[in-house]
Order: structure tokens, then sequence, then C-alpha cells
């Protein structure tokens, strides 16, 4: 079976959007529905942002993956971050979330990307081994800080 990811645009935000309900409801999000609908809408249409791909598995819609972009003087250029990734429960454990970065690190690679970084849950072994598999690092020195504004 085909894997395969497709850059989302607007025209797919009915698509997206319960996807996006449903990984944020596995992760504990909270997040009404409006709120939710703006910010993909805000990244759909600035592509400059970064991409979101939705990703197919054998031309069914299996989830998706969202890539902010930013700048790092440590990388030297251009670099981004997996803010989300999701594969619905039937299209897990099947290989896909593995090909799917792969295809994620060839374009981001193209379109000159230095570094891709993400943040994962401590007790999700499952994820942890698909991204050090797919040759992600811990970076144990350093702690992901955030603050709302």
């Amino acid at each position: 079976m085909a894997t395969e990811i497709r850059q989302a645009t607007i025209r797919h935000i009915d698509e997206l959007m319960p996807l996006v309900r449903a990984y944020h409801d596995f992760e504990g999000v909270t997040q009404d529905d409006e709120t939710r609908r703006k910010t993909i809408s805000t990244l759909l249409l600035g592509p400059e942002l970064g991409p979101v791909w939705l990703i197919y598995d054998a031309e069914h819609l299996a989830g998706y993956i969202a890539i902010c972009l930013g700048y790092s003087i440590e990388f030297g250029g251009r670099d981004g971050f997996i803010d989300e990734f999701f594969l619905l429960e039937n299209f897990r454990g099947k290989g896909i979330g593995g090909k799917v970065l792969g295809l994620v690190l060839e374009r981001l690679k193209g379109d000159d990307v230095k570094a891709l970084h993400l943040e994962v849950g401590k007790a999700n072994r499952r994820a942890k081994a698909l991204y050090t598999a797919a040759g992600f690092d811990l970076r144990d020195q350093y702690h992901l800080m955030s603050r709302e504004l």
C-alpha cells in the first residue's frame, strides 16, 4: 500500500477539522472549534508559516502532519517544528508514521530547512520509538518551555 502526503490548502479545511479535533482530544488539548478553525485557516492561508500535509494510505485519508517554520542561528538557517502529527487509530502500528516522517524530511530538506524539532509526551513510548528510529535525538540538556501571551 502506498503512503503519500498531499499539501493541504484552505479547500481542505473541512477534511482537516475532524482530524485536528481528534488529535486534540487524544492529547488533551482544550480549544473550541471556532478558535481551532481560525488557527488552522491562518496556517493554510499562509504557506510561509509552514506546510500542512494530509496523509493518505492506499488512497484512504489516514491523518495529517503540520510543520511550523522558523529560523535558527544554531542550525544555520530555516528550521521547522512538528506542531501536530496524527494518524487515525486504524492506521497506527503499520509503519505509516515512519514513511510519513521520511517524506516530510525529504520535502523539507529540498526546501532548505536545516533542522526539524518536535515535542513528544514523556509517557508516549510508541511515538518516542518512532522518532528515534527516524533519527531524532533527545536533547536532554534542554527543556522546552512555553508561555502563553
